[in-house]
């Protein structure tokens, strides 16, 4: 029996959906589109998402009629927080109660914190201390971090138009459990997906199905209607429309031919402005927009030593025309918008709708379907803010279901003591009566096992295992790195804490010759360590100094219960 799911990504000014059929493990995207959000009236230009939320609970009610198995909605990444730690364990009911002492050290773990985590691989040798020749075996657990007041408002704001998401996660998550099974991409291809969206954009660096490295950015196509509204001196709903209709890139000196080009084939409308200047305007701020995205990908092909061959654009602002053939030579490789998925049913749509397929909500939506079996570890409804299962709804409807079972009960006892008509008669009834009522409670007619095995595993308790952790304060120095030596080429292999001799050692690789004086200068500002920071160990090979810090951090051993 197929599984269907659908898919939601609630952008800035649009919610767009993705539904999912997969059957014999086959996934095939059945239908896509977007409802959008438009303003109140034309003096209040804030924008009605209780009609938008009306209208997609409408396009999902055939659905529901018939077999909906799963809700999928991915939620901003820019606003989590991630990281990777070593634990000695894998049980995740144990992790479930460690995990918020052991990350205590690192963030602010409180009320307002929803984890969710994920087990790696079991990895050795990882080092863990300041001894260069200590090292200790363990877990490699991924952990999200997302504010729980931010989760709750949200799903509050859906349940109220009668929509309850059974999968919450970020757009980078899901994208890195789905991605394999929605796209064709041969194992050895290394490949980008760049996703421009209102307010923020997203880039992946693949190979072939799997995610390599991936970042958010809180910049998006906003960023040319601020540029067109303050060179024409016109209004933001007018700057959009400008961008939507008539905006365009080209290559410089070819304004005028490539916008009577498009004007004749219908894709972009006439407007009263100064198309070149309308041109030139628009490639000014895709270039500020692209210009840290373009920076980060040269870092991370640089350190994964690959090289993309093309890259995919999805989201709204891949519909800018001429986007592609503009981003070609920006990046110098191919671009093309869409993404090369598996399976399509068309139901209507063209190829070329492709890319206005939300990757974030086909991702949730397959990750939808993998939570059926409990395999969406990274899912960030859980603890008070899980979905209410099934045995949930049973406890709260158990007289209901109690009479349920005594007419049951009383029917076959009458089954016993009637002719052979009667019986079939009475079977049919029964059946429907049945079927009535599981609808009534389950919300669809009939559960397979594998959902009831799912709402049984959700419903376990964990037991409690405390355990202590050192102290950190490794978020400083890493926010610091990223935001004064950008231009430094660095590579931070590890940062360990000897919590008895209050010794930092820090690890890593950087190039060029001024890189280490850099990073020792930021490194003295820091309030827990000394204003001189004594010379570090340092091997060269190639372009690239291999160092190792020692800091005596003794400056905030006293400094009170908070340090």
């Amino acid at each position: 029996m197929a599984n269907t799911t659908i898919g939601l990504d609630i952008g800035a000014r649009a919610i767009r959906y993705v539904v999912c059929s997969t059957e014999a493990q086959k996934t095939e995207i059945r239908a896509f589109g977007s409802v959008p959000a438009h303003a109140i009236s034309d003096t209040d230009t804030a924008l009605d998402w209780d009609v938008a939320y009306d209208a997609m609970v409408e396009i999902m009610a055939p659905y529901r009629k018939t077999a909906l198995d799963g809700i999928g909605l991915c939620v901003d990444p820019t606003r989590a927080l991630t990281l990777h730690k070593i634990m000695p364990f894998n049980d995740p009911r144990i992790l479930a109660q460690v995990l918020p002492q052991a990350l205590s050290d690192t963030w602010n773990i409180d009320e307002d914190t929803q984890l969710a985590f994920e087990v790696g691989e079991f990895l050795k040798g990882v080092q863990t201390d300041s001894d260069e020749e200590a090292s200790s075996d363990g877990y490699d657990i991924h952990v999200v971090n997302y504010p729980k007041n931010v989760l709750r408002s949200g799903l509050e704001r859906l349940k109220a138009h009668q929509i309850d998401p059974h999968v919450v996660m970020t757009t980078n998550d899901a994208v890195g459990v789905a991605l394999r099974t929605l796209v064709e991409v041969p194992a050895e291809s290394a490949w980008c997906i760049l996703d421009i969206g209102a307010n923020q954009t997203e880039l992946f660096i693949c190979q072939g199905g799997s995610i390599l490295a991936s970042r958010a950015f809180k910049v998006g196509g906003s960023t040319i209607d601020d540029a067109i509204a303050q060179a024409f001196g016109v209004s933001e709903d007018d700057a959009r429309q400008i961008k939507e209709n008539t905006a365009f890139l080209a290559v410089p000196g070819t304004e005028l031919q490539v916008y009577n080009a498009l004007l004749n084939e219908g894709r972009i409308q006439p407007w009263s402005i100064d198309t070149v200047q309308l041109a030139q305007v628009t490639a000014q701020a895709m270039t500020m927009l692209l210009s840290g995205i373009r920076q980060m990908m040269m870092q991370s092909v640089r350190k994964l030593h690959i090289e993309p061959t093309n890259i995919c654009l999805t989201g709204g602002g891949s519909n800018l025309c001429g986007l592609e053939s503009w981003l070609s030579q920006y990046f110098g490789v191919e671009c093309h918008c869409g993404l090369p998925f598996k399976s399509f049913v068309a139901n209507g749509h063209r190829l070329s709708d492709l890319s206005s397929i939300s990757i974030g909500a086909a991702a949730v939506a397959v990750c939808a379907q993998k939570n059926i079996d409990g395999k969406c570890p990274l899912n960030l409804r859980r603890g008070d803010l899980a979905h209410k299962g099934s045995l949930a709804v049973i406890q709260e409807k158990k007289w209901v279901l109690a009479a349920l079972v005594m007419l049951v009960l009383i029917a076959m006892v009458g089954m016993t003591v009637t002719k052979a008509k009667s019986v079939q008669a009475e079977h049919d009834r029964m059946r429907t009566a049945l079927e009535n009522a599981t609808q009534e409670v389950f919300g669809k007619k009939l559960l397979n096992y594998r959902q009831i095995e799912a709402e049984i595993a959700d419903s376990q308790g964990f037991s409690f295992i405390p355990e202590r952790t050192a102290f950190t304060h490794f978020a400083w120095i890493s926010s610091q790195v990223n935001d004064n030596l950008s231009d430094v080429e660095m590579d931070l292999n590890s940062l360990d804490i000897d919590t008895q001799r209050k010794i930092v050692t820090i690890r890593g690789e950087v190039s060029g010759d001024d890189g280490l004086p850099k990073f020792m200068q930021l490194l003295e500002q820091y309030e827990c360590f000394p204003n001189e920071i004594q010379e570090p160990k340092t091997s060269k090979t190639r372009d690239r100094v291999a160092f190792t810090l020692r800091v005596e951090a003794t400056q905030c051993a006293s400094g009170g219960d908070g340090d």
